[in-house]
This record gives C-alpha cells, sequence and structure tokens, in this order.
C-alpha cells in the first residue's frame, strides 16, 4: 500500500485500521532503507488512560505488529517500549 492513497483506504473495521497502521509503518521503513537511512527507531504505542476493552485490544494488536515488523524489517534492536516505561508511571500516578 502506498501512503499517498491511504486518503482513499479508509478502514471500517478496528482490525482494518491496525492493519493499515502496520502497513503504513512497514512502508516507511522499507522507504527509509532504500533511502539509505542506517538506523530507524521504532516505538510501540502509549497507553491511553480511559478507553474501552476493545480499544485497548485494537493497542495491543498494533504494538505487536510493530513489533513484528521491528524483527521483519531488521530494527529490532531499535526499539522504543514507551508503552511499558509509561503505564508504570501512570499506575503510580493514579495510586498517588
Amino acid at each position: 500500500m502506498c501512503l499517498r492513497h491511504l486518503d482513499r483506504q479508509l478502514p471500517h473495521s478496528p482490525l482494518e485500521q491496525v492493519g493499515v497502521a502496520a502497513a503504513n509503518l512497514r512502508e516507511m521503513v522499507g522507504r527509509a532503507r532504500r533511502a539509505g537511512v542506517r538506523r530507524v527507531l521504532l516505538a510501540d504505542v502509549l497507553p491511553i488512560e480511559k478507553t474501552t476493552r476493545a480499544q485497548a485490544a485494537k493497542v495491543r494488536r498494533l504494538n505487536r505488529a510493530i513489533r513484528a515488523i521491528g524483527r521483519s524489517k531488521g530494527v529490532e534492536r531499535d526499539f522504543a517500549q514507551l508503552r511499558s516505561e509509561l503505564s508504570g508511571a501512570l499506575d503510580r500516578l493514579r495510586r498517588s
């Protein structure tokens, strides 16, 4: 999928939305590599404080897809786990 065609292909279901986001990330990493970018940093999606179970599941699916893209494109070591780091901080704030 080409990024410039994204506006014409609006996903309807949450699973399609995750798939489109993952495809766009995969394409961006590929373009960076083809352009000679030596290091690409991927990061997971940050936690969202007030979500439904369905929304939280969608974020988890997207984060799994981002990690898989990192492994498949050889950028696994340059993966920032922002969700894990900030989840703990948010939990501590909620308890205080």
